[in-house]
């Protein structure tokens, strides 16, 4: 691709420019409007044009035939002074200008309504009512430059029957009424439109961007000014659900409003499957291979920062259309709730800490906790999301598929179909259909096996690439609204939220273009490269493939059978099945009369409790070692271990003298040892003191070593001579207890490992601010913690085996060290790391232009994967097991192979739905051009033939501008050249998103990473906003 040439060096070069050699020119451009700037002529240039035309031109003084120019409109262009009556001339048709006036040595501020300006209303601008009314002193009209003082008129002549009442005379001038009895107030379309974009694009109050008003009109607070910032906000509210009827046609209907149905004003999905209006209609007669191109996807989610406070009432503040667009309706839902008890909602599967929340001291003071979501919207828990998932299912053909995605599916799912038929009638389906329950994708890794992989987009066939967290990025937009919406009485709030929702669906629509043809190109490209792989793959285990593919296979159909995403969970002997297996045996030898050395302890018994011991001088050890803050607290802990340590050791030394009587003899000669003092000399320095140990006069230790220093001394730590003198078995019933420590220590490490990959994800993409990440930061400490304790107990118990006579090159169990704690990564993760790394090193050697860094080193995604996942322990037939490691593997290169090939085919049939239903809403709209032969005036009838046709060549022109985008993406068959053509347009679309608000010479250098906005303003409607 043809690099963009840059005309600066940096983004930073334009302003430093400036600030050199231009900065002081536009002060003084700033300064020189302050006075008549080139308009210094006593004479209205105005009139002297007009006067031009004049047969008289020339006969009359200059001092009577032009008018002194003293007025300067600060709205129309030029800024030239023209005297009163040229102005009042002027803006006959601008009644909404600021003017100023000059005194012969400053400008004062004045207004058109002193200088005799009426608005006349009923009549065609410029015309004189033959009976005019004055509306109230002191009329006030808001607009975008301010707040106006007018003096209107009403038509009260012959005229005023056409000309209707005194709030249409103002609606039919563009001007908004505040209340349609005797208004004192008004709001311009032009304010509305504005303050409504402004919004719903950047969440702009209404509080703030009328408080910007007062400051235009006047920053020094020298005036009076009228408050209207209450009847502001109704004609806001008023205008915003006047915009949801037009669009939706209420007014083509002959039921008019009050026809309206649940639902109807929100705009609907074109990419969906809509039986009758994007689909064809065979639909259901597909093959099976071809039915996953109709299903139906559905978000479900809930958005707990939606609060509101328990402010106003229902019958205060009544929604003006609840129910009619994202929310379910409020009286029917509220009755339900009242009929439903409190339910334990915490997932006993994962822990949210927002549904945690939702019933808590969090949400006291609060009507409402949060907002729940679908395909339409309302408030959320297990019993409120029933209702909500039956309300959507009623609005989509119970013969479509569904695939339903939920962050708590795993438990959400478990008395669904009995709750869905509690339902009230209104709202409970007749027939849900099949569908099928998944997690998505950012939460799927917080749920404990076996979610992840039971309910796994990943595995899903027929899923394509979806991640199910589609609310998520709308959260991202209501977001910033929840301090607004907190405060707001129900209906308000209603009406607020399903304008910023149906706003946010305009946008997706309208930027369909762009996103779909960026994913199928990427989709085009990472279906080559993982079939490539996934082939090689094969090929390489080709005679373990047909066995792994027909365990997938039974995986899918049912999934009880083995899971082939995981490797299996160690099924061997455990130190519980070995202490039962020899307390057998030593039953079997009482019972034939083999007299035991203890009447109480057998020598399993004995050998178990010296590992228990063990177990616990570790945890000593390990606690002593990553302490470092000795509190009188934590001290008082370290006591009570050790004493019970103390205790257990001394009745374990007196059953070791029967069993093992050289340990005795060790321990005593180690003992002489520990307390003979090690002579010093001046020039010798002190030894360094132990914990627990004080230093005499002689700066000697004179303290044996602590109880969790002290050895045990069983057979692994006897010297082979010794070993003869103990009683016969201890060796081997040692070396099959350490052999299952071996095997449930591995095991616990790779538990823990797994949880680690979880926890550190979360923290990655969930913890936020100090409070937030130190907590993960400790969780994932203390999950560290763990990990090292088993670690050192596996190794213990492996250099155990070794002393034991094990062959170490022979013997099954490795070594642990620190580099082979490594979490099983997916292949498709360590891609997006890499790709990460590569983009920032290429990020920071475009900055220190260097071309010598050309990309990163080998990261994870290169490393060999840690022989602990290997399988080392669970097959006693196999060395390694390194053959259900790569079984893994290959499920998962599979499963990706196919996910990719199967989001091509679904990209392009969502292609071609949205063009289908751009046709259908197009027809749709032509249809609705008569109005359905309503009797109304030829104005009106004027205005719905317009306003219909006008909508029908939107959609036909978003047809058009799709198509011609997606013509050559969508081909089949298409070529690897055709793809590389396309990289070049992909990148220029992905630039101007990107750059946005940038120059045209400057290149975008702000993450890469950042999501683009993908909305098409230039075929985006005015009337979508």
């Amino acid at each position: 691709m043809k690099a963009r040439v840059r005309r600066y060096v940096s983004s930073d070069e334009p302003l430093k420019q400036w600030t050199k050699n231009c900065r002081e020119e536009y002060l003084d451009a700033f300064i020189r409007f302050e006075g008549r700037g080139g308009f210094t002529e006593g004479h209205c240039p105005s009139c002297k044009r007009a006067a031009n035309s004049s047969p008289f031109y020339g006969l009359l003084d200059p001092e009577d035939e032009f008018g002194v120019a003293t007025i300067c409109c600060k709205d129309c262009f030029g800024g030239e002074l023209i005297c009163e009556d040229c102005c009042m001339c002027n803006h006959a048709h601008n009644p909404l200008h600021m003017v100023e006036c000059w005194n012969g040595t400053m400008f004062q501020p004045t207004t058109l309504i002193e200088l005799g300006l009426r608005i006349q209303l009923g009549h065609l601008p410029g015309s004189q009512c033959t009976n005019p009314h004055p509306a109230p002193q002191g009329f006030t009209v808001i607009h975008t430059n301010g707040l106006h003082h007018v003096n209107i008129d009403y038509c009260e002549c012959d005229n005023a029957g056409s000309a209707g009442f005194r709030h249409q005379q103002l609606l039919r001038r563009g001007f908004f009424p505040a209340t349609h009895i005797e208004p004192h107030s008004c709001g311009t379309f032009t304010v509305l439109a504005h303050f409504h974009m402004l919004n719903l694009q950047g969440k702009i109050t209404g509080y703030d961007y009328y408080s910007g008003l007062e400051k235009l009109t006047d920053n020094a607070g020298l005036s009076k000014i009228k408050d209207c910032y209450k009847a502001f906000m109704r004609m806001v509210r008023e205008w915003q659900h006047l915009k949801m009827l037009k669009r939706a046609g209420r007014a083509h209907f002959l039921s008019g409003i009050k026809g309206t149905k649940s639902g109807e004003l929100a705009l609907i999905c074109p990419a969906c499957p809509h039986p009758n209006i994007n689909l064809p209609k065979d639909w259901k007669d597909r093959p099976p291979e071809e039915r996953f191109l109709y299903t139906l996807f559905l978000a479900i989610d809930a958005c707990f920062r939606l609060k509101r406070r328990l402010v106003s009432s229902e019958k205060k503040d009544p929604g003006l259309g609840t129910g009619w667009a994202f929310f379910v309706e409020d009286k029917a839902y509220r009755k339900y709730l009242l009929t439903v008890t409190d339910q334990n909602e915490i997932s006993s599967c994962t822990s949210l800490s927002a549904l945690d929340h939702a019933n808590s001291k969090f949400s006291a003071g609060y009507a409402t906790t949060g907002a729940g979501e679908t395909c339409r919207k309302a408030k959320g828990g297990y019993a409120n999301m029933d209702y909500i998932f039956a309300s959507v299912l009623g609005h989509h053909d119970p013969d479509l598929h569904k695939v339903v995605s939920y962050d708590i599916v795993c438990q959400w799912i478990k008395h669904l179909l009995e709750q869905l038929s509690k339902l009230p009638p209104a709202v409970k389906p007749s027939t849900v259909g099949s569908f099928e329950v998944v997690i998505p994708k950012l939460h799927v890794h917080s749920h404990n096996p076996p979610c992840p992989t039971d309910y796994s987009l990943n595995y899903l066939e027929g899923a394509g690439h979806m991640d199910g967290e589609g609310f998520e990025r709308v959260h991202s937009m209501s977001g910033p609204v929840c301090a607004s919406t907190k405060q707001m009485g129900p209906g308000y709030r209603h009406d607020g939220m399903d304008a910023q929702w149906l706003f946010w669906n305009w946008q997706k629509i309208v930027g369909m273009g762009l996103s779909l043809h960026k994913k199928l190109f990427n989709a085009h490209l990472e279906a080559q490269d993982h079939q490539e792989r996934f082939d090689h793959f094969s090929n390489l285990q080709l005679k373990d493939v047909p066995e792994w593919e027909w365990m997938v296979q039974a995986w899918e159909k049912d999934h009880t059978q083995p899971n082939p995403y995981t490797i299996t969970k160690s099924g061997n002997v455990t130190e519980a099945d070995i202490k039962l297996a020899l307390a057998t045996q030593e039953a079997e030898l009482v019972a034939k009369g083999v007299p035991a050395l203890h009447d109480k302890v057998s020598a399993s018994a004995f050998i178990v409790a010296g590992l228990g011991l063990q177990d616990q001088q570790q945890r000593v050890i390990f606690h002593v070692k990553h302490t470092n803050i000795w509190t009188p607290t934590r001290k008082a802990d370290l006591l009570d271990q050790c004493t019970r340590l103390h205790r257990q050791l001394s009745r374990f030394r007196a059953i070791q003298t029967i069993y093992m009587p050289p340990a005795t003899i060790t321990d005593s000669n180690a003992s002489a040892t520990d307390s003979t003092p090690a002579p010093t000399t001046d020039s010798t320095p002190a030894p360094k003191r132990k914990r627990g140990e004080t230093p005499d006069n002689d700066n000697t230790p004179n303290k044996p070593n602590p109880i969790e220093l002290q050895p045990l001394l069983l057979p692994s730590e006897l010297p082979v001579s010794l070993r003869s003198a103990c009683h016969p078995g201890l060796d081997e019933i040692e070396r099959m207890m350490r052999d299952a420590q071996c095997r449930v220590s591995l095991g616990h490490i790779r538990t823990h490992l797994y949880m680690k990959s979880g926890l550190t994800t979360y923290k990655q993409r969930h913890a936020r601010h100090q409070k937030g990440n130190t907590r993960a930061r400790k969780t994932i400490d203390d999950n560290d913690a763990k990990i090292k304790v088993f670690q050192d107990r596996y190794n213990t118990a492996r250099n155990a085996l070794i002393a034991l006579g094990a062959n170490e090159d022979e013997l099954e169990w490795k070594e642990v060290k620190d580099a082979d704690l490594r979490c099983l990564e997916d292949e498709e993760m360590d891609e997006r790391r890499e790709e990460r790394k590569k983009k920032q090193a290429e990020k920071l050697a475009k900055k220190a232009k260097d071309n010598a860094l050309t990309g990163p080193g080998p990261g994870e995604g290169h490393q060999k994967l840690s022989w602990i996942w290997e399988g080392a322990g669970r097959d006693p037939d196999t060395s390694t097991g390194l053959n259900e490691a790569l079984r893994v593997q290959w499920a998962k290169s599979r499963a990706r192979s196919r996910r990719w090939n199967k989001e091509v085919l679904l990209l392009k049939e969502e292609m071609r739905r949205v063009l289908a239903y751009f046709d259908y809403k197009a027809a749709w709209w032509v249809k609705r051009g008569d109005g359905e032969n309503r009797e109304v005036s030829p104005e009106l009838a004027e205005g719905l033939r317009t306003y219909a046709e006008d909508q029908a060549q939107l959609q036909r022109s978003l047809a058009c501008k799709f198509e011609t985008k997606w013509e050559v993406i969508r081909q089949d068959g298409i070529t690897a050249e055709q793809l590389e053509g396309l990289a070049t347009v992909v990148q220029e679309d992905d630039e101007l998103d990107r750059a946005g608000t940038g120059s045209e010479e400057e290149e975008d250098d702000s993450d890469e990473e950042n999501n683009a906005d993908m909305s098409d303003d230039d075929t985006a409607g005015n009337d979508y906003s």
